[in-house]
């Protein structure tokens, strides 16, 4: 039973940023990637750096958050695509070249 316990706890590897950018530039094009994490985590450092050394075109989510005044409640928690202009997000994917 601890050894089942054990194996669920594992953290994933840990590599910095500098070790991602490389790992991405040798994966065979073109690459998706989603980023995702807390804030202040990272994520934009590492959007950064992967423009910086790598040819990739980048999506970024907060581009399609509703206005404030368009929110469904502000007073309950909500799923994030309640807040998202999730219809012109999925086709600004769709038309990402391949």
């Amino acid at each position: 039973m601890e050894a089942a316990v054990a194996r669920r706890c594992e953290m994933p590897e840990r590599v910095s940023v500098e070790e991602v950018v490389t790992r991405v530039s040798k994966a065979v094009p073109p690459p998706l990637i989603a980023i995702d994490g807390l804030p202040c985590s990272g994520k934009g450092t590492l959007v950064d750096k992967l423009r910086e050394q790598v040819d990739l075109d980048c999506i970024e989510l907060d581009d399609f958050v509703l206005p404030e005044e368009h929110w469904p409640s502000h007073h309950q928690p909500a799923f994030p695509f309640q807040f998202i202009r999730y219809d012109a997000f999925l086709e600004a994917v769709r038309t990402l070249e391949p």
